[in-house]
């Protein structure tokens, strides 16, 4: 029994453009669980295969997907997400979690984060 893929909740925000601070009045973007969601959909959906059977940490690669399909979901995702995005994304990331963490600038915010712990770890360590 096939089902129609669900347009996933879009009540969710974070952030705003991935390459910007949120605060910078860009409309907001997805979560990324919204856009895993979404994109979970649509690959079950042009795989013909259940969506309990995608995990998002297994990369693109590994659902054997060509590369037209990999461009055309870059492009369905630019349509939904209503912004220009690069028809390499699938390569550039090759997760459907590391793709969504991008795309909600989820991604920017750990790696800042992770830099700050780094520098302070640097600090602490002058002094012992």
């Amino acid at each position: 029994m096939s089902q129609e893929p669900r347009e996933p909740n879009l009540s969710a925000f974070s952030g705003g453009n991935p390459n910007q601070p949120a605060s910078s009045g860009n409309p907001p973007s997805p979560c990324s669980d919204a856009i895993s969601q979404w994109l979970v959909s649509k690959l079950a959906e042009e795989l013909q295969i259940d969506p309990e059977e995608i995990d998002i940490h297994e990369p693109f690669t590994s659902y054997g997907i060509s590369s037209v399909l990999a461009v055309s979901l870059s492009g369905d995702l630019e349509d939904w997400l209503g912004r220009p995005l690069s028809p390499t994304l699938v390569f550039d990331f090759p997760t459907i979690e590391a793709l969504a963490k991008h795309l909600s600038g989820e991604q920017e915010a750990d790696s800042k984060s992770l830099r700050g712990q780094e520098k302070n770890s640097l600090s602490m360590s002058r002094w012992q």
